[in-house]
């Protein structure tokens, strides 16, 4: 993995392309995490972005990348295009065609035989509730 294969990973994925980003850039076994749900296999990964991006659309804009040996470490930029009202969103409520953009995201990718093996994604808290990142807890 290079900076463009990451690149077009966030491109597809801005897309909505979901399923063309993740197969071609996630090994089958990939592991995702983020501050809500912890994913194991590529196909869940996929379905479970399809399902989760209902209601709004989201564009992943790279602020920096930062590589080391086997991996590389990616500061985002967040705009969430709301599609429909979204009454519980899950940073706040956005009525429709409102635009919310956010920055303090941090996605750390692990790599494996040139595919994404894992990644873990932080959150800056600091403008958002913590609790809507603390279901289950």
């Amino acid at each position: 993995m290079d900076t463009k294969a990451l690149e077009r990973y966030f491109n597809l994925y801005s897309e909505g392309r979901f399923d063309e980003a993740i197969t071609e850039h996630y090994r089958e076994d990939a592991h995702f995490w983020n501050t809500r749900i912890e994913l194991t296999g590529r196909q869940k990964i996929i379905d479970w972005l399809c399902a989760s991006h209902n209601g709004y659309t989201e564009k992943l804009i790279p602020l920096s990348i930062f590589f080391d040996t086997d991996g590389a470490a990616v500061e985002l930029q967040q705009e969430f295009h709301a599609v429909t009202d979204l009454s519980s969103f899950y940073i706040r409520p956005l009525k429709t065609g409102e635009v919310l953009k956010t920055r303090g995201v941090c996605q750390f990718f692990r790599f494996q035989e040139g595919r994404i093996a894992s990644v873990k994604e932080y959150v800056l808290l600091y403008k958002c509730d913590p609790s809507v990142f603390m279901a289950g807890t």
